[in-house]
């Protein structure tokens, strides 16, 4: 608060100071960065000057005015290495605050490190898509939504004792899921199953990739 009253009316914590206060990356500088419109240079703070701070840039963060983090994303993207920006997207992907929709044309680099980190969709029809991505493969026999044991998996290779699961984003993302996932894979792999978790993600964006993967676990040659 003291660095934002320093820069004077209109100003807001930004940049690393910002990403900071939203928790997704610590700061170890000395000096915080604010951004406002206009104004002179401040000895013990950081400023950096912008033509436009809109409304919508500006956040409120424990009372402290903040650049939202999708402004503050931005801002850093010049900043940054990809790995250090990509770390930001995960940690707010973690913390549920990362909003795609508040992201306004983005920098390309930062829009394709946010396609390749950030949240997927809802993996609505899952089942169809894979269905269809292996229509007319020569791939063994399977079911879909098939028993083994107390469990339901989404694909099951009965013969090659073979499993894949379709995960939702939605319904594996919280320490339940996360635990009781890992409990059900460690005592089929026990009883002799393998088990493949495929993502939206990746089934539409690396489908033959999957496929190989698939055919590999299975000992089924590739055509």
């Amino acid at each position: 608060m003291a660095a934002v009253l320093a820069a004077g009316s209109g100003s807001a914590l930004s940049h690393r100071s910002a990403l900071d206060i939203h928790g997704v990356r610590p700061m170890s500088r000395a000096r915080h960065e604010v951004v406002r419109v206009g104004g002179s240079a401040v000895r013990t703070v950081d400023v950096h000057h912008t033509r436009s701070l809109p409304p919508q840039d500006v956040t409120r963060i424990r009372g402290i005015p903040t650049t939202t983090l999708a402004r503050a994303l931005i801002d850093c993207t010049p900043i940054l290495t990809d790995p250090q920006l990509a770390r930001c997207i995960h940690e707010a992907e973690i913390l549920r605050i990362l909003d795609v929709a508040t992201f306004h044309d983005p920098p390309p680099r930062l829009a394709a490190l946010i396609a390749d980190h950030g949240p997927q969709p809802a993996n609505e029809g899952l089942e169809t898509i894979f269905a269809e991505l292996i229509r007319g493969i020569d791939l063994p026999p399977h079911e879909f939504n098939a028993h083994v044991g107390p469990y339901e998996v989404d694909v099951l290779f009965p013969a090659q004792k073979g499993i894949v699961e379709l995960d939702d984003i939605h319904t594996h993302r919280t320490a339940h899921a996360f635990q009781r996932d890992r409990e059900r894979d460690a005592t089929l792999v026990a009883q002799g199953y393998r088990t493949l978790r495929f993502t939206h993600r990746r089934v539409t964006t690396d489908a033959a990739g999957a496929i190989t993967q698939l055919r590999a676990t299975l000992g089924s040659p590739a055509p």
